[in-house]
């Protein structure tokens, strides 16, 4: 229990710096935003990523799919 309450901490702590310090929006992460970065060539998108990809592979592109999903499903709501 302990374990859950510390990642959900660690991934709302992680939304509320990128939002603050890189203007995204709420549903987004710093890996996120990494991402973005490094598709339009951004030198620090691509060196974040690349440092969390030695840790866990893939984690800058599944940050990513994440954040479109929840974006894709909040404009599902704002329509309905």
């Amino acid at each position: 229990m302990l374990r859950r309450w510390l990642v959900a901490s660690a991934y709302n702590l992680d939304r509320f710096l990128a939002s603050t310090l890189l203007g995204a929006p709420p549903q987004e992460t710093i890996s996120s935003q990494a991402a973005r970065a490094r598709d339009r060539g951004e030198r620090w998108g691509r060196l974040l990523c690349g440092a969390l990809g030695l840790v866990r592979p893939g984690h800058c592109d599944k940050a990513l799919d994440d954040a479109q999903r929840l974006d894709a499903a909040d404009r599902y709501h704002e329509e309905s």
